[in-house]
């Protein structure tokens, strides 16, 4: 279990968010379950005072407090749950994970809710693996003894530092367990943005021009000229960048990094900010030529601004900043233009199974990476790959199926242990009028 549930006595309470999208069904459940449920910004405020569930939400800005024993959230997750003896000849799958717990702010804005983790755990169970959740806390190591996988599945984001998504990585790579993604060297490197931009440009791919601060009073480099973007070097799910992201002058490109120091705790990476279209890309499997599922466009609309960027208010939806159409309204030579550069990113970096790839179009047609996310959001009909993927015609457990048919590939595992999934070659990258899928 997490720090956050670590000294709990029997019986007291903890409480935990859940953000959903279009599952009113979850609260129920819940209820059903015994847990204490209020609704609260999904629902009118005359429904959450009645603790009505049940109530359709828009997007991620649902948020349902559930109080309940450490005991029954535990079951409730799958982490708590005994181990049993082995069935047939089914593979046991460890599915690890880290749970949003609702600290304020955005500390957990990389975790999962609890939705997000039983969804992956019912497509696993779906393919007839036999899987056992762990939640990745302290008492991991033993976790993992007791339950004897033969793989994991993985999307813990880990707790502190630069490096901390590869922290179970490294973990299982010590211990000789195979798993799904990208190794612990490479999931360190894409969270530091500045070491992905450098490996990615030093292989003769286009990225911004940038800078990287470590104090707000560095002279800036003459060759960046206004306006600039501003990020911190290493988080994820777009934290620290929102309003006041882009600068258009010292005064307030000094303000910004002493804001980010402040916060975050880590250097500033300073960027020039490119006006343009700006698209992700699904990468799925592994050797030469690894699948591009159809290019996915972020359209900003005018609440996102004069200059807009994929912010951390746009992806939360508490400003509805941005459409996503996929297959993106461009045509067949930019879609392979797109898919050919995310391969080569892939490649630069040395991932694995999945990432998702995010670019800018200049208005000179060329090709910006932005940055990877080798642990993209799996959270069904809302993160993106998902959006991705159901453009593409694949239902939640096939996107699930061909994650784990490109990792046990490449592990080496006999064909009668993979999903039945027919192969993702068969798609093309994606080239359409632009459907609105989210």
């Amino acid at each position: 279990m997490s720090r956050a549930m670590n000294g709990l006595a029997a019986g007291e309470t903890r409480m935990i968010l859940i953000t959903g999208r279009r599952a009113p069904e979850v609260p129920q459940v819940l209820v059903e379950q015994g847990f204490e449920v209020e609704i609260r910004d999904g629902a009118a405020p005359e429904q959450a005072a009645s603790g009505q569930v049940g109530v359709e939400a828009k997007g991620e800005a649902e948020v349902v407090v559930i109080e309940g024993d450490q005991v029954a959230l535990q079951r409730f997750l799958g982490a708590g749950s005994q181990v049993k003896p082995r069935s047939g000849r089914a593979l046991r799958v460890a599915f690890t994970y880290n749970v949003k717990r609702g600290i304020a702010g955005d500390q957990e804005a990389e975790f999962d809710s609890p939705r997000t983790i039983s969804a992956i755990v019912e497509a696993l169970q779906g393919w007839g693996y036999e899987v056992v959740p762990i939640e990745a806390g302290p008492d991991l190591p033993a976790r993992l003894d007791e339950v004897a996988p033969d793989l994991v599945f993985n999307i813990a984001e880990g707790w502190h530092g630069r490096s901390r998504e590869s922290q179970v990585p490294a973990m299982l790579e010590y211990r000789g367990i195979p798993f799904v993604g990208s190794d612990s060297v490479s999931i360190a490197l894409t969270l530091d943005k500045v070491l992905a931009k450098r490996l990615v440009a030093s292989a003769g791919l286009d990225t911004p021009a940038f800078q990287v601060f470590r104090a707000a009073d560095e002279p800036l480099n003459p060759a960046l000229t206004f306006p600039l973007i501003v990020k911190p070097a290493c988080e994820g799910s777009s934290k620290g960048i929102g309003e006041g992201a882009v600068v258009h002058d010292e005064e307030a490109l000094r303000a910004r990094v002493r804001h980010l120091r402040e916060r975050y705790n880590q250097p500033a990476l300073v960027e020039a900010y490119i006006s343009g279209r700006e698209f992700t890309v699904a990468v799925v499997g592994n050797g030469a030529e690894p699948c591009v599922l159809p290019v996915l466009e972020v359209a900003f609309n005018e609440a996102a601004g004069a200059f807009p960027v994929y912010s951390y208010e746009i992806k939360q939806e508490i400003v509805a900043g941005a459409r996503y159409l996929c297959p993106a309204p461009i045509d067949r030579e930019l879609a392979e233009r797109l898919a050919r550069r995310a391969r080569e990113v892939f490649s630069a970096l040395e991932l694995r199974d999945l990432a998702r790839v995010d670019f800018r179009l200049a208005e000179d047609g060329t090709i910006h990476f932005l940055e990877v996310n080798p642990l993209p959001g799996l959270t069904p009909d809302y993160s993106d790959v998902c959006l991705i993927a159901s453009a593409a015609g694949l239902t939640y457990q096939t996107l699930v199926g061909h994650l784990m048919r490109a990792a046990l590939t490449r592990m080496g595992f006999p064909e009668e242990a993979m999903p039945g999934v027919v192969p993702l070659s068969t798609l093309a990258a994606g080239v359409g009028l632009g459907e609105a899928v989210g």
